[in-house]
């Protein structure tokens, strides 16, 4: 009896919390930075190796982007509604 292969699917809905979107963006940066590091340590070239840099660090600024975004809309709302 054959079994079927596991079907992998991703999941396309937004984080139902602020602390699993948090959680994602903080996976995706740890798998960058896996990335990163397998590439430093690779026989690739210094150009090569500067600009992969360069776009490494982009996507790090627009993933923390709208995180700081997400953090500072929270902060008001909290001062809101402390009132200080």
């Amino acid at each position: 009896m054959q079994r079927k292969a596991a079907r992998i699917t991703r999941n396309r809905t937004r984080p139902k919390s602020l602390k699993s979107l948090l959680k994602q963006r903080l996976r995706w940066v740890r798998g960058n930075l896996k990335a990163l590091g397998d590439l430093i340590r690779s026989k690739v070239s210094i150009k090569e190796k500067a600009l992969i840099t360069f776009l490494f660090f982009m996507l790090i600024i627009f993933i923390a982007e709208p995180t700081i975004a997400i953090t500072e809309i929270l902060r008001k709302q909290i001062e809101t509604l402390t009132g200080t």
